[in-house]
């Protein structure tokens, strides 16, 4: 290396700076080529968004990226949808029963039923007992009323009055009972099942109202809903315990001061009850109006 003329003013630098020098000099150079010559780089260029290659994707943004939907073809395969499920065929009666006609129907064992069939889809029954030597088809006359909301089953009453066709009722509450339940239990075989009969609703007639005090006090929780009409006696509240809705029936020219009695009892003892008066009708009877005032009843009684 030669050194610096003197002339110029420049004094010699110190050896190790001229290394220093050559290897930063070696370092920056452009790599040569495999013959030996330097391949000095193309101009770096930058393409516009016309002149970029097709194939170079730009990436997306950066985003987070959905939850997986379900696999909708292995769900329809495992869970059945209710769309799919076939709708259950509304419940239907037996041939040959035809809803609020009045039909006489056997019970073994015993004395047969008078029955006004309610439609499959009502399962609750009434049980009516008539009044002493009464007429059991005094039903007919709002029998298909009462069939708009229950199965309507009138029993004969337990004895014979002397030679004729009417009935009376004795004292015998378990015997009543066991006739109550074998009734209930034809009339069910006679509906295809369509039928309650651990509930029902207990309507007595005058003696029958009495029979039906006592019943309900035997076995209160079968009857929960209580229909008296032509009630004979005065009853206080407390015959009548337990009762989730009852029912007065007077007829508007029966002597009924007892009855409207009872009406205040079983109000001030916290009865839920009602008086029902039927126009035109004396004791015994229930007059050109029955259809509607029990249809009326039976509402009430079950709303």
């Amino acid at each position: 290396m030669r050194p610096f003329p003197a002339f110029l003013g420049v004094r010699e630098p110190r050896l190790s700076g001229v290394w220093l020098c050559l290897a930063l000099a070696q370092a920056c150079a452009p790599s040569a080529s495999p013959h030996g010559t330097e391949s000095p780089s193309p101009p770096v260029k930058s393409l516009s968004a016309q002149e970029k290659p097709l194939h170079a994707a730009e990436p997306a943004p950066a985003t987070e990226s959905p939850a997986a939907p379900p696999n909708t073809a292995a769900s329809a395969s495992t869970a059945p949808s209710d769309a799919l499920k076939p709708e259950a065929p509304p419940p239907s009666l037996p041939p040959g029963i035809v809803p609020g006609e009045v039909v006489k129907l056997s019970v073994p064992g015993d004395k047969p039923v008078l029955v006004a069939h309610a439609a499959a889809s009502v399962r609750l029954a009434a049980i009516y007992l008539h009044g002493v030597c009464g007429d059991i088809d005094a039903i007919r006359s709002w029998a298909n009323a009462a069939s708009e909301h229950v199965t309507l089953i009138a029993l004969y009453a337990d004895e014979r009055c002397g030679s004729g066709g009417r009935h009376r009722w004795t004292a015998n509450t378990i015997a009543q009972e066991r006739r109550i339940e074998a009734a209930l239990a034809a009339v069910k075989q006679a509906r295809g099942g369509q039928l309650d009969s651990e509930r029902a609703v207990l309507f007595g007639y005058s003696q029958g109202a009495l029979r039906a005090l006592a019943l309900h006090t035997n076995t209160p929780k079968r009857y929960p809903w209580l229909i008296l009409g032509g009630l004979p006696t005065e009853t206080p509240a407390s015959r009548v315990s337990g009762v989730q809705r009852l029912a007065l029936i007077a007829g508007e020219r029966e002597a009924k001061s007892h009855i409207e009695a009872t009406a205040q009892h079983f109000a001030q003892g916290g009865v839920d009850s009602k008086l029902f008066l039927l126009p035109r009708a004396g004791h015994g009877q229930y007059g050109p109006e029955a259809p509607q005032v029990m249809s009326g009843v039976f509402a009430w009684l079950l709303e």
